[in-house]
């Protein structure tokens, strides 16, 4: 009935989401109709001390670092560095699982955002540039099939600045398109070490 009441009323990115979450898209189309908000797009009531997330290629913990900061909580890392992963779980008390490439979403917890710095080494203007030639340049696909059963309502992915021009920008083109297919409005931002005092 939920699914039905989105279709008929034209509100968006319904497609696999719980049945609080069609609950709350309904409450703020009503709410916009109403001129009681002002973005359409406002999909989240959650203070960010109740907000879970994941944590793919998680390395040492970057993006662990930062949501944690805000007392978000993490539900699940993966990283197939052996290293990466012994340091993660001294310093979380976390084991990453150790294949993307192997998680079945279904049997993942829920979580309300997704963090992936994919591997970058085939975009990367100090590597080979082998791109999606590459198995490392396919990993983008596996973020998206998780996202596309899960649904989390952010995603922050992390890449480096190259992959924007690699292959005439085709490349950052694909990643788009995919993301667009599964309904997520992309944000990008470039930043460098040097413009947050970080020595790199």
């Amino acid at each position: 009935d939920l699914i039905n009441l989105c279709k008929q009323n034209g509100v968006k990115k319904y497609s696999g989401r719980k049945k609080s979450d069609l609950i709350l898209l309904l409450k703020n189309y009503v709410a916009t109709n109403n001129n009681e908000v002002h973005n359409e797009d406002v999909l989240y009531e959650k203070s960010t001390s109740d907000m879970t997330f994941i944590d793919l290629f998680c390395g040492i913990g970057g993006f662990h670092q930062a949501l944690t900061r805000h007392g978000m909580k993490c539900v699940l890392a993966c990283d197939v560095d052996k290293r990466c992963m012994k340091t993660y779980k001294d310093n979380y008390n976390i084991e990453p699982f150790n294949d993307i490439r192997k998680l079945e979403p279904e049997k993942m917890p829920d979580f309300d955002i997704l963090c992936g710095g994919f591997s970058c080494q085939p975009f990367s203007n100090a590597g080979k540039k082998t791109t999606f030639n590459h198995s490392k340049g396919l990993l983008f696909d596996e973020i998206t099939r998780i996202a596309k059963q899960k649904m989390p309502k952010f995603m922050f992915l992390e890449n480096v600045k190259h992959i924007l021009k690699i292959s005439d920008g085709k490349v950052f083109e694909y990643i788009l398109q995919q993301l667009d297919n599964i309904g997520y409005k992309v944000q990008i931002f470039e930043l460098s070490p040097h413009q947050l005092g970080i020595p790199q």
